[in-house]
């Protein structure tokens, strides 16, 4: 799996500093092996895109640096996957929406409002004197 990593330095004191680079010279990094590795211009963090065979190889990696780094990570997928995968997930919800407009539309056709209730009474009962209203026009 391929892992994008952001890190900001929890503490830039200088001494904090001097140990993170001293840590640094005699680190070997792994399980998990950096297709990227960059630090961000103003010395506060950095980026790194590793390639590791679990979220416990990942951990494994960036354990040394819990102490000085917070870091944020996400798994990433060639763009062409991404695509792949939110497409088939846009026509799930698609699919689920027809369905429910349709449903709606028979309960309207019904003489039932959405809720299936009168909406009128529905609204005057709980949304006019709740602090949850959520529409202008039930206030």
């Amino acid at each position: 799996m391929l892992f994008h990593v952001t890190w900001d330095v929890i503490d830039a004191s200088e001494i904090n500093q001097k140990r993170s680079l001293q840590l640094f010279a005699k680190w070997q990094p792994g399980p998990g092996r950096f297709e990227g590795f960059y630090g961000f211009a103003d010395g506060r963090g950095g980026v790194g895109l590793i390639e590791a065979g679990s979220a416990a190889d990942l951990a494994k990696t960036l354990a040394p640096w819990a102490h000085h780094l917070s870091f944020t990570t996400r798994v990433i997928l060639p763009i062409q996957e991404t695509v792949e995968i939110n497409t088939a997930a846009a026509s799930w919800r698609d699919s689920i929406r027809s369905g429910e407009r349709e449903r709606l539309r028979t309960r309207r056709k019904a003489g039932a409002g959405a809720l299936g209730c009168n909406a009128g009474e529905f609204q005057c009962a709980t949304f006019r004197k709740s602090p949850y209203r959520y529409h202008p026009s039930l206030a």
